[in-house]
């Protein structure tokens, strides 16, 4: 063989060329599998130091490099390396899906830890399955359902939040506390409930203030039962209490109380008794005692000043001095000047008592696990009959009494990996499950799940059903 030949062929050659790109990952890929080939067994972060686990991940290094080079990757399966909280895109196109199969397969290999690959791996997986099916399917539930915006979006936006947010808020955190002060488990379905409620929210300042973390609680509280830490317990006792503390200021109660003798005394046209008035005087030195813990919020002091205007009025009158229509105008001005700068009551909720509502002790059983649960479902079921109904392939996928592959092999096509073998083995190594039986099980369950929370935003959700396949 003459030494010339191929003597130009580097000049052939574009350096930006996908297919030379492509050459050699297959190379890299060819060499990996030769290497592991005499491996029946993966390997652990036990095996780091060992040769074959550097030299496999010497050429993942190299294939990743390749991969992700240039301003336009050829792939995007290097997101998978990302990070915990990384949301990986779906493949540039479907024939890429065996890579993600190869990579997966040969990342037993390199003696790295597994964990947030695969967790990575699942939320792809999750997400290709939302995206392609759950998500654009359940966008007629989506278009008849109002985020509840911001001020500049939505006029309605303070009432909503009088409505819906607040009372929840309240709830949330009161039950709560109930349940860890009992040592009882919160129910899934009383998760699921709050959850739909806050993600309506958009506005992030309101969402995250505590929401957070109590959902993110009870979520442990669910998957750990029993085993549930005592320090994270006492932890969140705390939180409740305070955030019950911040929202129930002394103030407020009395203010409220103050607010109600008033008007109901005005009404009747009937002075308060000597019991009343002494029960609202004890209570207002109370309040004059907690005044100074919050001299930076001046407006207490001044909303203070007008209540003792109103129980001086309300002691007068029970007195025996007599209620003219000039008083009774001055009485309803106070009334109303109590409220300025100030102008929610606790929870800031208009005219609602702090133990009025959900209070402790007083909360749905439906809110604790292990309890008769009959026909808690029918909601989730009548979302699946309205999508199973208009497409039949939907309807396979989410029927038990169905050959498992043939489920599978549907859900394949619709998220577009042409063999189901592909989506099975890539779902074994993202930990759906330890067998092909317990693999396709999740697959069809998860695309269930994405179908039930349609109201969820999908980053979220993805990472909740991971976290749930996880768990179980």
């Amino acid at each position: 063989i003459k030494a010339s030949v191929g003597r130009e062929l580097p000049q052939r050659i574009e350096p930006t060329s996908n297919d030379l790109s492509w050459g050699m990952v297959n190379i890299y890929l060819d060499l990996m599998h030769q290497l592991s080939s005499h491996r029946t067994t993966p390997m652990s972060v036990d095996n780091f130091d060992e040769t074959l686990c550097q030299q496999i991940r010497c050429l993942f290094g190299l294939i990743l490099t390749q991969l992700a080079a240039g301003q336009d990757p050829i792939s995007l399966i290097w997101q998978l390396w990302r990070g915990e909280k990384c949301r990986p895109e779906l493949p540039m196109y479907s024939w890429q899906w065996p890579l993600y199969l190869e990579m997966a397969y040969l990342m037993q290999f390199t003696g790295w830890s597994q964990a947030v690959f695969r967790r990575n791996l699942k939320i792809l997986l999750i997400r290709a399955m939302n995206s392609k099916i759950a998500y654009p399917m359940c966008r007629f539930l989506r278009d008849g359902k109002e985020k509840v915006k911001g001020k500049r979006n939505n006029a309605d936006y303070e009432k909503k939040l009088q409505d819906m947010f607040y009372p929840a808020k309240k709830n949330l955190t009161k039950i709560t506390l109930m349940l860890l002060q009992t040592g009882q488990i919160p129910s899934k379905d009383f998760l699921s409930e709050y959850d739909n409620i806050f993600t309506q929210y958009t506005n992030q300042k309101v969402k995250r203030n505590g929401i957070k973390t109590l959902l993110k609680e009870i979520a442990l509280m669910i998957k750990f039962g029993n085993q549930y830490h005592e320090d994270s317990r006492q932890y969140m006792i705390k939180h409740c209490e305070t955030t019950i503390q911040k929202y129930e200021p002394r103030l407020k109660i009395c203010r409220l109380e103050l607010k109600r003798t008033l008007e109901k005394s005005l009404a009747e046209n009937k002075a308060p008794d000597q019991d009343q008035i002494q029960s609202l005087t004890n209570e207002m030195e109370e309040v004059s005692k907690t005044i100074g813990d919050r001299e930076k919020i001046v407006i207490f002091s001044v909303v203070f000043k007008k209540m003792q205007k109103v129980l001086q009025l309300l002691t007068d009158w029970s007195s025996g001095k007599i209620m003219t229509d000039e008083v009774q105008n001055v009485a309803k001005e106070l009334a109303t000047k109590m409220y300025q700068g100030l102008e929610f009551d606790c929870w800031n909720i208009a005219g609602v008592g702090h133990n009025e509502g959900v209070a402790e002790g007083d909360f749905s059983h439906s809110d604790v696990e292990d309890v008769n649960t009959e026909g808690k479902d029918d909601d989730e079921k009548d979302i699946l009959k309205q999508i199973c109904s208009g497409n039949k392939e939907v309807a396979v996928i989410v029927d038990a009494n169905k050959p498992a592959l043939e489920r599978v092999e549907i859900l394949a096509k619709m998220v577009k990996i042409e063999e189901a073998s592909v989506l099975i083995k890539l779902a074994g190594l993202a930990g759906f499950g330890k067998t092909d039986e317990k693999v396709m099980e999740n697959l069809c369950f998860t695309l269930q799940q994405l179908f039930q929370h349609w109201t969820v935003d999908p980053h979220v959700v993805e990472k909740l059903i991971a976290d749930k396949i996880s768990a179980d």
